[in-house]
């Protein structure tokens, strides 16, 4: 976390175009970025000979370094957000080790069961109110289906 908005959406732009450049190399396509409606990316894959499509989310968690967790957000400036709000079938979220790929309605469950350690009610900018789920790193990557890795390392937003 940078306290900058700004500089936070620049950020996860970058998170979502390392994220289709990984995609892509494993031979899916990018259709459309979600530019916020309810989801970042649109891709395709191929799965024998036939292809189809679904919508993600690429998040990235700046801070998993440091916490060994993972924050799933959920509300922004009095909104709903991230998981509370999202149509995408597939939730990649970047930590420190590489882009870990869940899905959301696993993701969701999760959440549900209250399999996450703790509400941090104050985890984003000053004065955003962002709300996150907090999960321990360890048990958040045992239930993701894989890791994609990294192109590049986690660096601080901005």
């Amino acid at each position: 976390m940078n306290n900058d908005f700004n500089k936070d959406v620049i950020y996860g732009e970058d998170v979502e175009q390392e994220l289709i450049e990984i995609l892509e190399k494993r031979g899916e396509v990018c259709l459309e970025r979600g530019k916020g409606f309810g989801f970042d990316v649109w891709m395709a894959r191929k799965v024998k000979a036939s292809w189809y499509t679904y919508m993600a989310e690429a998040k990235g968690d700046v801070e998993s370094a440091r916490t060994q967790n993972a924050a799933i957000e959920f509300e922004c400036r009095g909104k709903s957000s991230g998981i509370a709000i999202t149509l995408s079938s597939i939730w990649y979220h970047k930590l420190e080790d590489g882009f870990w790929e869940i899905k959301t309605a696993k993701l969701k469950e999760l959440i549900y069961r209250g399999k996450f350690e703790f509400v941090a009610p104050n985890c984003g900018d000053p004065g955003s109110h962002t709300k996150c789920y907090i999960f321990d790193g360890e048990y958040f990557r045992s239930q993701c289906i894989r890791n994609l890795g990294l192109s590049k390392p986690l660096a601080a937003a901005g």
